[in-house]
């Protein structure tokens, strides 16, 4: 976090708010609070599987962290949480 907040600040924003917790509850805790809100949600690397087949194969491990599923509810959670956390009229980017 510490270089989270230098690159923050060496970029000129200083008017942030930098959590360390479960995403997918910001939104309850503050809702309509930020007027931006950035979303970096887990990537699936399904844009990767022509070139990396690996990852096809991961997807249908036993013993993957997630499977297709589950990464996309958690997808929609956090992009969720965001949009309720974002205030009338604020920009929300979501990123994988």
């Amino acid at each position: 976090l510490p270089a989270l907040r230098a690159n923050l600040l060496r970029s000129g924003l200083h008017d942030c708010l930098i959590l360390n917790m479960d995403g997918q509850s910001v939104g309850k805790l503050a809702r309509q609070g930020f007027s931006a809100v950035l979303v970096d949600a887990p990537c699936s690397a399904e844009g990767n599987m022509r070139k990396f087949s690996e990852n096809l194969q991961r997807w249908g491990h036993p013993e993957a962290v997630h499977t297709r599923g589950e990464l996309a509810r958690l997808q929609r959670e956090l992009l969720q949480s965001g949009w309720e956390a974002l205030r009338p009229g604020g920009v929300l980017v979501y990123s994988t």
